[in-house]
Parts: C-alpha cells; sequence; structure tokens
C-alpha cells in the first residue's frame, strides 16, 4: 500500500531511522525536522548547493574529488575552487585550504573517506577545518557516504569537533544507504542540517521531485 506521495522531507518512520543511525554513529541528537529524505547523496548535494549558494559564491573542493561536486557547484552559478595539494598526496592541508577561502567562500566540501583515492582524512585534519570554518561562518558540507567502508583505521564523526549545537553548527552532513548497503540503485540519501535550511531544501525538493519513492523509503 505504500504508493502514495509522502512528505517532500521523507516518511516518518524513515526519518526516525536516520534519527538513529546518526545518534549510533555521530554521537548526536537531531530531530525529524533537521533531516530531509532525498534520490540519492546526489539529490542531497545538489538541494544543498541550491540552498545556500548566490550567483558567483565560491566553493573549496579538494582535489582529488568526485566528478560531480563542480558541476553541481556551476549549474547554481557558483564557482568552484579546487585546492589540490602541492605536496603529491591525497590528503589536503589547512594552510592550502586558507589561502583559498576568500570574501566570496561560502562552503567547502569534505569526503572522506574520499572518492576517488580512498584517503581517510586525519582526526586533526577534521579538528582543524570544524574549528575553522565555524570561526569563519563557512558551510561545511559533510560527504559520508563512504565512512562505514574504513578497516585500517577509526572513522571519526566530525560533529565531535563542534562547539555549536544542530541549529547553529556550520556542518551539514550528507550520507546514503547507497553505498553501506548496496542500494545503490534504489537512489535514497539524507542530508541533517539546521531547521532553517533543511525547510528551505524541503521547499526546493517540493517543486522537483515533490517527493522520494515511498517504496524505496520502506526499503531503506
Amino acid at each position: 500500500g505504500n504508493v502514495k506521495y509522502t512528505p517532500p522531507d521523507g516518511t516518518p518512520s524513515l526519518k526516525k531511522a536516520v534519527v538513529h543511525y546518526t545518534e549510533d554513529n555521530y554521537g548526536i541528537k537531531v530531530a525529524p525536522e533537521n533531516i530531509i529524505i532525498s534520490a540519492g547523496a546526489k539529490q542531497s548535494l545538489f538541494n544543498i548547493l541550491y540552498s545556500i549558494l548566490d550567483p558567483q559564491d565560491e566553493v573549496i573542493v579538494l582535489a582529488p574529488h568526485w566528478v560531480s561536486y563542480p558541476e553541481m557547484i556551476k549549474m547554481v552559478y557558483g564557482i568552484p575552487v579546487i585546492v589540490t595539494p602541492e605536496d603529491g598526496s591525497f590528503h589536503p592541508r589547512m594552510q592550502e585550504i586558507e589561502q583559498a577561502v576568500s570574501s566570496n567562500t561560502k562552503a567547502i566540501i569534505i569526503n572522506s573517506p574520499n572518492n576517488p583515492s580512498g584517503e581517510v582524512f586525519k582526526e586533526q585534519f577534521i579538528a582543524d577545518i570544524v574549528d575553522f570554518c565555524e570561526q569563519h561562518r563557512i558551510y561545511l558540507i559533510m560527504d559520508d557516504i563512504y565512512h562505514k567502508l574504513v578497516f585500517d583505521r577509526p572513522w571519526v564523526p566530525d560533529y565531535r569537533y563542534s562547539k555549536q549545537d544542530i541549529e547553529d553548527t556550520m556542518i551539514i552532513t550528507v550520507n546514503v544507504g547507497a553505498k553501506l548497503y548496496g542500494m545503490t540503485g534504489f537512489r535514497i540519501g539524507w542530508a541533517i542540517a539546521n531547521r532553517k535550511l533543511t525547510q528551505v531544501m524541503t521547499n526546493v525538493q517540493g517543486q522537483t521531485t515533490s517527493c522520494t519513492s515511498p517504496v524505496m523509503q520502506a526499503a531503506a
């Protein structure tokens, strides 16, 4: 019987599951109003960028990076600023990020474990980037879709280093069932943000895809 429209931001049952998932894996309590369920992490990321960027706003993207990040930014008239480690490694360095930040910087995208390199960013780097973004009021978009695919070291959630609660932090988290549970074709992802931004993203999604498939939400 799950064949009708759902609320644009997701079914209550799946949002409840995401609340528990977030508490178990991130150590932070969020409300259903902080969550939006989307057709995969890709739609979640596009919703975020569409909602926060004005034309000519800059988004720092750390190389190597997933191919869609710069394209999404350009599609909403933002400017991707690619930061490549000068030492030839796959691990970003704060000094190079700070040098790339300008008065137009609206967000930084972090993907750890990283696609395509597989690099897992160091705890100190995550702590430093969270502190930097919250001090400078720059959005920190955490693409965590591979966070359980780590086998040689612990993965550390970014919220551990935030001094703000969920309504004041600059962290926006993206996660998904696709990679962790082999559900790539199901197209189920979600974003976690403050309530105001989540409502904006819900408005955007309501005027694009209306809602995510209730069958796929039930499966997730």
